[in-house]
């Protein structure tokens, strides 16, 4: 089996700079390039394709040279259109998910694609990989906040796998829906679209992952360090929750 690791990347934010707390530029490429060093050392279990998909327009030189050729790599480079008002910039990066499954003859229906934001690395993909079938169609990791009266629920979108069949039928028309149902983050919208299709499609759809995936990295929200001993300790909670009450998805 062969699966296709598509890393999102933003080097150079411009509409959403005042929104991330890591926007210096030269940081974020490193962050890039960091990643792809971690992705290029790790030991895979089948057939890697690696796509990597920049909507800042900025030269993606270092990137090509970076990557490990034996990926057989595709980067596309283009300059997003301003997201519309109200939106986080999380409606960006699902258009750039979009424009890449839109280039047909880099698909089949049935191909997997994890998608993972391209400045984080995670050491265990592994055991989400072994996760992928052919029966499924999606598969995540949900996060909910139930417990708390103020919070949402909703699907990280740093790490999540989709067959491309799926994404086409249930997701392509994110433009549209994400503006009509008030969904101005994409963790949202996800959770939105995925929660109602379970039930139509059993066994299907994972929507709680039996273990952590934690990331190693910066995230640029709130540039906040995945290894940091807070981090760690959210982690390893997580982590026991997960094992000792399944039924709290914190």
């Amino acid at each position: 089996m062969r699966i296709t690791l598509l890393l999102t990347s933003c080097i150079e934010p411009t509409q959403f700079k005042d929104s991330v707390k890591r926007n210096n530029i030269e940081q974020r490429l490193n962050d890039y390039l960091s990643a792809i060093d971690k992705w290029n050392n790790h030991v895979w279990p089948c057939e890697i394709r690696l796509i990597y998909v920049d909507n800042s327009g900025y030269s993606l030189e270092k990137i090509k040279n970076k990557i490990n050729p034996n990926f057989q790599p595709y980067l596309l480079s283009y300059q997003a259109e301003p997201a519309p008002k109200g939106m986080h910039y999380g409606f960006s990066e699902i258009e750039m998910i979009a424009k890449v499954i839109n280039i047909r003859e880099l698909w089949r229906d049935d191909d997997w694609v994890i998608k993972v934001t391209g400045r984080l690395y995670f050491p265990e993909i592994n055991k989400l990989i072994n996760l992928l079938n052919s029966s499924n169609l999606f598969v995540c990791d949900v996060r909910s906040k139930r417990w708390n009266k103020s919070g949402q629920s909703y699907i990280p979108s740093s790490i999540f796998a989709f067959k491309v069949g799926f994404f086409n039928k249930y997701l392509l028309n994110f433009k549209s829906e994400m503006k009509e149902l008030n969904k101005s983050h994409l963790e949202l919208f996800l959770f939105y679209k995925i929660m109602p299709l379970i039930q139509s499609n059993k066994n299907k759809i994972i929507v709680r992952l039996p273990f952590n995936l934690n990331p190693v990295g910066v995230g640029a929200h709130w540039n906040k360090n995945y290894e940091s001993r807070t981090e760690r300790l959210i982690q390893g909670i997580r982590a026991i929750l997960r094992k000792f009450t399944p039924f709290i998805w914190a």
